[in-house]
């Protein structure tokens, strides 16, 4: 009928016309992105989660100077777990959809190199030691390292401060340069990678702390990965069922490479390899202090999957019965996904969707030194999180007595929700510091 083909008509008119927009977006917005002065390019330091915080500090850094943009790459394997031989893709990883919704002004690695050679015009140093092997860490990015006498020290970071006359002179001694290859991991504001990082400091006019405050929230977990991480917990523990975390981190690699060994851990060689030997008395106790505060037998555990054996056999010990991810859970789960990821099956994958599980548990145990754990904290399984810092505090209850900050955090979340410029669907949560005897103490 002639009214049939009218609304026929409009509404292929309608989608020619939606289409026709999103491909203006597509087209545009990288030509717009890239008539800008300053390309602000992350140097990949580390494992996962470090680079993550590399980016997380690209971003802050962006927020700082006018016209630049921050440059998303993918991240590379952990060398240790994986010899760090494939890249995970930052799109699948991260929500990009939520980020392109932010204040943020970034773009991928992988888009920007469509209309770039790769080869940095300068490398910018936050620390005072000697440089690392910048050509080998850039040259596993793809991209290539500027001469040496274009390799300079900044004049902020968390040693020198971060007051706006050191931000202009940052901004002076960058204006010859357009693609800048930042070479920071934790050195751009205090401890960034560490449990909430600086979402509960006063910046008291330390511009990068509160660059890194405002803008590290912006990165975190994607859909697809929360898909995976929800997968999980609907087959092993079920949905709205409470759960316990606890993340085991021996520090530094060498301690997780003892742990591996069998037997009783010699207290003294425990001393000098480890950072934080104290972990290995106290994990325990605090789960089940957990276990009967929220009236629950679920915990799970992530911990390197070569001390597993361990870490199982003291938790048994102890009455608990722990929970893993293993690569074939993963696996699975990969296979029935509704968007499967391109991103190779690895342990750092693992260590992603782990970190995702963990944040949506009812309270969590973390390693207070483990950027894994301050992921967690941080990011609070792809909900942002507004925290209150309870150090050295007295709280009520008799539960947790003359509270420190010593080893392991308690972290509760809580499901209010708040909205505010930089915060919306914030996940409140609570850090609460394990004292020296523990919680079941």
């Amino acid at each position: 009928s002639p009214i049939g083909h009218r609304t026929n008509v409009y509404i292929n008119m309608r989608f020619l016309a939606l289409l026709l927009f999103w491909l203006t977006l597509r087209v545009c917005q990288p030509k717009r992105i890239l008539q800008n002065e300053m390309f602000i390019v992350p140097i990949l330091w580390h494992g996962p989660n470090n680079q993550i915080t590399e980016i997380k500090e690209a971003l802050a850094l962006s927020f700082l100077l006018p016209g630049s943009v921050a440059v998303v790459p993918n991240l590379q394997e952990h060398k240790f777990s994986d010899g760090g031989v494939h890249e995970m893709f930052s799109k699948e990883l991260f929500d990009i959809k939520f980020l392109r919704s932010s204040n943020a002004t970034y773009i991928l690695l992988d888009d920007l190199r469509k209309a770039w050679d790769g080869v940095l015009d300068v490398i910018l140093f936050f620390r005072d030691e000697d440089y690392p092997r910048v050509g080998t860490m850039v040259g596993d990015m793809g991209l290539k390292a500027p001469d040496r006498k274009q390799w300079i020290r900044s004049p902020i970071s968390v040693t020198r401060g971060c007051g706006q006359d050191q931000v202009q002179r940052l901004r002076k001694m960058l204006q010859p340069y357009r693609y800048v290859g930042m070479l920071c991991y934790d050195d751009f504001a205090l401890q960034t990678h560490k449990l909430a990082g600086t979402l509960l400091s006063n910046c008291e006019g330390n511009l990068c702390c509160q660059a890194y405050k405002e803008s590290s929230v912006l990165v975190r977990k994607s859909p697809q990965v929360s898909e995976l991480a929800q997968d999980y917990i609907r087959k092993t523990i079920g949905v709205h069922r409470p759960f316990i975390a606890g993340h085991i981190r021996p520090m530094p690699d060498d301690c997780v490479k003892f742990w591996q060994s069998t037997g009783e851990l010699d207290p003294i060689k425990l001393l000098d390899i480890c950072r934080n030997n104290y972990m290995y008395d106290r994990f325990v106790p605090n789960l089940q202090a957990l276990q009967e505060e929220y009236r629950t037998s679920y915990v799970f555990i992530m911990t390197h999957p070569i001390i597993r054996p361990r870490v199982t056999q003291m938790l048994k010990a102890g009455g608990i019965d722990p929970l893993f991810i293993d690569i074939s859970d993963l696996n699975a789960s990969m296979r029935a996904a509704k968007r499967p990821l391109r991103t190779k099956l690895s342990f750092s994958l693992l260590a992603v969707v782990e970190e995702a599980v963990s944040a949506a548990a009812t309270a969590f145990v973390g390693t207070a030194e483990s950027s894994m754990t301050g992921m967690i904290v941080q990011v609070g399984g792809g909900d942002l999180l507004r925290s209150w810092d309870r150090a050295n505090e007295q709280t009520t209850g008799d539960a947790y007595p003359k509270l420190v900050p010593l080893g392991l955090v308690s972290l509760l979340v809580g499901l209010e929700r708040r909205t505010s410029s930089y915060f919306k669907g914030a996940v409140q949560s609570l850090c609460r510091y394990v004292n020296e005897g523990g919680l079941g103490s």
